[in-house]
């Protein structure tokens, strides 16, 4: 299995700036500690996971995952794991790689999708 370490050093970065240590990101997500130091060690999670941890830590899930996010940006989104969690994963999959291709917010990419695919329907 390959390590990504910048995906470490942002996961640690975003929970020292929450001043937590890994036990409170444990609380807070109901992720395992041990299970959060690998992630700190560079495994990197499954998108679902992804979710949680940027929702408790207030950062993008593109950011977290890529870089491609500023962290601290309030426009980001913070997907919400009880929705984002029932998409199937290859759709989970798309809407992070689209919405770091657009260079949009997961929300902004589902909602600019949405309205196309309305539109597109009824002009037809």
């Amino acid at each position: 299995m390959a390590l990504d370490r910048s995906f470490a050093q942002r996961l640690s970065k975003a929970r020292a700036d929450k001043r937590w240590s890994q036990d409170d990101l444990s609380k807070a997500t109901g992720i395992a500690q041990t299970q959060l130091s690998r992630y700190e060690q560079g495994v990197v999670p499954r998108i679902p996971t992804l979710g949680k941890l940027a929702s408790a830590l207030e950062c993008s899930m593109l950011w977290l995952r890529d870089g491609a996010v500023d962290a601290h940006d309030a426009s980001s989104m913070i997907v919400s794991p009880v929705w984002f969690e029932e998409l199937p994963s290859y759709l989970q999959k798309a809407l992070i790689d689209s919405a770091k291709t657009n260079h949009r917010t997961i929300k902004q990419e589902m909602i600019d999708r949405l309205t196309a695919s309305f539109f597109n329907r009824e002009e037809q």
